[in-house]
């Protein structure tokens, strides 16, 4: 029998928040870090070469427009949390005032 796993996405603004910080993109050695993370952690990942286009009302209702990576990786249940802890730790390395996580399509914003 196959190991269950469960498919998390999550998004990665490619400019760090101008509210935050300069708004520039990020640098290399961020990405670095996360795809190290990614592969130190999970052996693995998804990432589909086109960029992500959204918008969305910041906490002051103000619309904010940007592009993102989108990633996926296939977790056990038990491995979620370090997700999200992972997400916190890449707060601090990119700028960002939470990420966009989605679980077996249940939506969450990881602050």
């Amino acid at each position: 029998m196959s190991e269950y796993f469960l498919e998390c996405a999550f998004l990665v603004p490619i400019r760090r928040d101008s509210r935050f910080s300069d708004g520039e993109l990020h640098s290399t050695a961020a990405w670095d870090w996360l795809e190290s993370e990614l592969w130190v952690r999970y052996r693995g990942r998804t990432r589909p070469l086109e960029l992500c286009d959204g918008v969305y009302a910041d906490k002051s209702g103000n619309a904010v427009q940007d592009l993102s990576r989108k990633y996926f990786i296939a977790l056990r249940e038990e491995q979620i949390d370090d997700l999200r802890e992972l997400l916190r730790e890449a707060k601090g390395v990119f700028y960002q005032e939470c990420f966009y996580l989605s679980v077996r399509g249940h939506v969450e914003f990881v602050d």
